[in-house]
């Protein structure tokens, strides 16, 4: 899903090809819940040299690694065949607990 949440810009040079966001669709799902990664991670790293090449900014890994914690940590899933995953922009912005505590 991290992948699919790049922008037609982001891929250029890519050697592959994948479903694209718009830019604005991409700054949503940047809003939601994420670490701040200050580098990028070795694997994020081997994803980007291996579809853009050696020679790719290092800030598109940095890009990769957000979007990537941002679909684990607000990610549903939504069919099992095939399996998808979805997320909920406004109701991730209510005020929760991941771990809710109300007894019905």
């Amino acid at each position: 899903a991290a992948l699919s949440s790049l922008t037609g810009e982001d891929y250029e040079g890519c050697n592959a090809s994948f479903p694209s966001v718009t830019m604005e669709q991409q700054q949503q799902l940047l809003m939601f819940y994420h670490p701040e990664p200050q580098v990028p991670s070795e694997d994020s790293l081997h994803i980007v040299h291996e579809f853009w090449g050696r020679n790719a900014a290092s800030s598109l890994a940095l890009k990769l690694e957000s979007l990537l914690a941002v679909w684990l940590l607000n990610c549903f899933e939504h069919s099992e065949e095939p399996v998808g995953f979805s997320t909920f922009f406004l109701p991730a912005f209510i005020s929760h607990d991941c771990r809710p505590t109300a007894c019905g």
